[in-house]
């Protein structure tokens, strides 16, 4: 009952909150490989998505690596006259994948045309990542200078 008042403030502004707990992917995987600017394959360097300093991978071998894809809780969906809101708010698409490894220089590979390849693979115009049919983005060689 103390949850009411809300449900009939937001009904009357001609918003409906819904419980719809569901999972939403909000970073697609990453695969890659990690070389040098010869074409060597470097082994170890720490691939993850900026601004996620906890997460990511290591590069193995070969170079080749997969940052797997992130994941969010929405608990609530609130239906309001034009937009539809998730809550608790899931995270937005990272903008970069970062390349680290010591005595080379940090690399940063923008992901916005690649989020726009998967879309148009996907059939789905918005940046919202769960109605992705296989969220994997393939990057291809990230190329890495080594330290002066």
């Amino acid at each position: 009952m103390k949850w009411l008042p809300l449900v009939l403030v937001l009904a009357c502004a001609g918003c409906v909150a819904l419980p719809a707990p569901q999972i939403q992917v909000t970073a697609p995987e990453i695969h890659g490989r990690v070389v040098t600017t010869d074409g060597t394959p470097i082994a170890g360097a720490r691939v993850h998505f900026e601004g996620d300093d906890d997460g990511g991978t290591a590069s193995a071998a070969d170079g080749t690596f997969v940052v797997p894809k992130h994941h969010d809780l929405v608990l609530v969906k609130v239906f309001t006259p034009c937009p539809v809101y998730d809550y608790p708010t899931p995270r937005r698409l990272p903008g970069a994948l970062v390349v680290e490894k010591p005595g080379c220089r940090r690399t940063v590979v923008a992901l916005r045309d690649h989020y726009a390849q998967l879309r148009r693979a996907s059939g789905n115009l918005h940046w919202k990542g769960s109605h992705w049919k296989d969220p994997t983005v393939k990057v291809g060689d990230v190329v890495v200078a080594k330290a002066e």
